[in-house]
């Protein structure tokens, strides 16, 4: 079911999300409604204490890329 909300938003975000929104050929409500999806599910996750969880997306990067990173000697180093 869905449900009408009223809110406001800066100028300049409701302009990036109707331009991704032209790109994607979604509606704004749709672009909308994604990012504050995704948005709630990484709250839930970094409340769960995950942090593979929690930062899932954030850098997109291959997984070989990422393998690369952990195998250096300097990754661990601080």
């Amino acid at each position: 079911m869905r449900q009408k909300i009223g809110t406001s938003l800066r100028k300049p975000l409701i302009v990036k999300a109707k331009s991704l929104a032209l790109r994607r050929s979604k509606k704004i409500n749709e672009v909308i409604e994604e990012a504050l999806e995704k948005y709630l599910e990484a709250e839930n996750n970094e409340l769960s204490g995950s942090v593979v969880k929690a930062t899932r997306g954030v850098i997109p990067a291959p997984k070989n890329v990422v393998d690369q990173i952990m195998e250096e000697e300097l990754f661990f180093d601080a």
